[in-house]
């Protein structure tokens, strides 16, 4: 009889190893839905094991999930529920049209449409798109006219600040807005300068403090 190779002999020595390991019991069997939720949390799919209402788009009409708390917070500040921001843009879209078209009444002679809002310090009309304040002429050129190329002013024909008529808007640089205040007069030089305005104030080479 051969002698056993010492590679038999390691081989042998495995074997008795494996028998000796005790044999695992077998895996319980989970109810199915314990096992869905364990599966989705190997695969880290979260989002199955949290609770979501079906709710519809204001907009569009689609249906959508969306956490309850989510769902109880924006009723009760009153917010209105959109499936994407585009059917979120378009009802602030309609919603700026709607003010814009309401906001204003027209001056017989002129043809302006003076603002009836909200109004800017220098007189400006003023109203909130899409999250940020506008000036009423600039959301108006946007709504009836179209898209304001960068570094473009919209100023007035009409020399009005209330008005929004896109009739009597313009686009143009800011040089040009300067040459067109200068060109109607409207430039703070000569008798318009603060300086001839309010004479009756104390000049400062004339103030008791300096003399």
């Amino acid at each position: 009889m051969n002698p056993k190779t010492p590679m038999l002999l390691l081989l042998e020595n495995l074997e008795r190893r494996r028998a000796a390991v005790p044999k695992v019991p077998p895996r319980l069997e989970l109810p199915e839905e314990t096992a869905r939720r364990v599966d989705a949390l190997k695969n880290r799919d979260r989002h199955y094991l949290l609770p979501f209402l079906m709710v519809t788009c204001e907009q569009c009409g689609k249906q959508f999930p969306r956490r309850p708390s989510e769902y109880k917070k924006a009723v009760e500040q009153g917010k209105s529920i959109y499936c994407s921001y585009a059917c979120h843009h378009q009802a602030n879209l309609e919603i700026a049209t709607i003010k814009c078209r309401d906001n204003y009444r027209i001056e017989e002679g002129s043809g302006c449409w003076i603002w009836e809002g909200s109004l800017c310090g220098d007189g400006y009309g003023k109203s909130h798109f899409l999250g940020k304040v506008y000036r009423a002429n600039i959301l108006s050129y946007l709504l009836r006219v179209g898209e304001i190329p960068q570094g473009m002013f919209v100023c007035h024909h009409c020399d009005r600040p209330g008005c929004i008529n896109p009739e009597h808007l313009f686009l143009g640089t800011p040089k040009d807005n300067s040459q067109d205040m200068v060109k109607k007069g409207r430039s703070c030089k000569g008798d318009r300068h603060p300086s001839k305005r309010h004479e009756n104030r104390i000049r400062r080479n004339n103030h008791p403090a300096l003399a």
